[in-house]
């Protein structure tokens, strides 16, 4: 009886690493801060900014193997800010326009940025929770900023970058070519008397790569109490890029077309084309974009972007960065706010033309 005691408990110390193998869980981060001077129309603001380059963030992600070529996932990401220790909602709303508070909010939430759990196999991955839009990959692979810095083409496209109560398929990658498709239930389920397809939004996308080239196409539609006029019942967004990497020199393009409908006809409609580089130059890289955005509903509140900057590299891990962009308004335009990745510009006076330079320090980790 002792011999077959002592034999189980070998085989329980041994099967319990074996355990802990099949799980792998990593806990990674971004540390991101530097100084902004900008103007918008009341002189020059000096601010302390968290997330200029890249949103600050703590994130836990991991998978088990479940066998059978399945495993399971999970993503948890909490957006903090270090020029005063708060947690963040990043990527969940703005501050009211023309405050000066940039990312230093607090958040009630604690993993704003994401929070998903799910599945994946030979027939893709399906996920559920928080997570981000299939446009934003669109995005992000087509703006030579990276979705960061006042350099970011963000600051004239039409996108949504995030969703709740989601649900996403992300297809295998089928020689280059790739699916993500992603539905959000919004909250009607949660109040009898919401509209029936109050805060619904869906999104679909395709990406390829092959060589030197990469292009994407995505498409979301939002509906109901997520937009941004109260009248307005649906936002419909498409956005194309592309990119032709040369070696030394990385080439960008792209088009957005961005359309609100309301009870009252359109109450926004614009288009976006968009070109961008970035140079090798010394151990970094100078980065350039250009974002012209045409109004279509008569009125001729334009507005264009002009993004310069310089990534330097410390280490694998750390970066400098110096960027400065201009925004262009017409005839009483003020959508071309100065935005990077987490941190809200300041609403610029009324047809003035808003300016701002950043300087920071990025780590990872």
């Amino acid at each position: 009886m002792q011999k077959k005691l002592i034999v189980a408990a070998v085989a329980g110390a041994l099967a319990a690493p074996l355990a802990i193998a099949q799980s792998n869980v990593t806990i990674y981060g971004i540390a991101d801060v530097g100084v902004e001077w900008g103007s918008s129309g009341n002189g020059t603001k000096f601010r302390v900014q968290s997330g200029q380059e890249s949103g600050s963030r703590l994130g836990f992600k991991g998978s088990e193997d479940l066998g059978g070529g399945l495993k399971a996932n999970f993503q948890l990401e909490a957006g903090f800010s270090l020029d005063n220790g708060a947690f963040t909602n990043h990527g969940q709303g703005v501050p009211a326009a023309g405050t000066n508070v940039g990312a230093t909010y607090d958040s009630g939430t604690l993993f704003a940025r994401q929070a998903w759990a799910g599945v994946s196999g030979s027939f893709g991955a399906v996920n559920i929770g928080r997570m981000y839009t299939p446009i934003f990959y669109v995005a992000l692979g087509g703006d030579p900023a990276g979705l960061g810095t006042v350099a970011t083409l963000a600051n004239v496209w039409g996108i949504g970058s995030r969703a709740n109560n989601a649900v996403e398929y992300v297809s295998p990658n089928w020689g280059g070519f790739g699916v993500r498709a992603n539905y959000s239930t919004g909250e009607e389920n949660n109040v009898n008397t919401d509209a029936k397809k109050e805060g619904q939004q869906w999104g679909l996308n395709g990406t390829w790569g092959g060589g030197p080239v990469w292009v994407g196409a995505g498409y979301q539609e939002i509906r109901g109490a997520t937009l941004p006029s109260t009248t307005a019942d649906k936002t419909k967004n498409w956005l194309v890029t592309g990119t032709y990497d040369f070696g030394m020199v990385k080439l960008f393009a792209g088009w957005n077309d961005s359309k609100t409908s309301g009870s009252a006809g359109d109450s926004v409609k614009f288009r976006v084309w968009d070109i961008g580089a970035t140079v090798k130059a010394g151990p970094g890289q100078v980065v350039f974009a250009y974002g012209d955005r045409k109004d279509k509903l008569g009125d001729a509140r334009d507005n264009r972007l002009v993004g310069v900057g310089y990534d330097y590299p410390l280490s694998k891990r750390t970066n400098l960065y110096a960027f400065y962009a201009r925004i262009s308004n017409k005839d009483g335009q003020t959508n071309g706010v100065l935005n990077s990745a987490t941190v809200s510009g300041l609403l610029p006076t009324a047809g003035y033309d808003p300016k701002a330079l950043q300087l920071g320090l990025r780590h990872t980790f």
